[in-house]
C-alpha cells in the first residue's frame, strides 16, 4: 500500500516522468504500489521497486498509471 502523504504530492502527467522519479501504479492484482522509474520503453516505463523481485513492472499511461513524484521533489522533501 502506498503512503497517502506521498500520493498527495504526486504529479499526474505521464509525459513528465523522468528516470529516478517515484511512480505510483496498480499492479496485476489491483493493488496500489510504487517504484522507481528506470527506463522509458515503447510500451511505457520500466519501474523497479520492492514488488519487482526478479523483473521490473511496466507502467502504461492508460492502463495502470496513478501518478508520480519527481526525484527533485523527493530530495527537497528529505531536506
Amino acid at each position: 500500500m502506498v503512503d497517502s502523504t506521498l500520493m498527495d504530492l504526486r504529479d499526474e502527467f505521464f509525459a513528465d516522468i523522468q528516470v529516478g522519479d517515484l511512480v505510483f501504479y496498480r499492479d496485476h492484482e489491483g493493488q496500489e504500489v510504487s517504484g522507481w522509474a528506470r527506463t522509458r520503453t515503447v510500451g511505457g516505463w520500466c519501474v523497479w521497486g520492492d514488488h519487482a523481485k526478479d523483473s521490473p513492472a511496466i507502467v502504461h499511461e492508460l492502463e495502470n498509471y496513478l501518478g508520480h513524484i519527481s526525484r527533485k521533489q523527493m530530495s527537497g522533501r528529505a531536506a
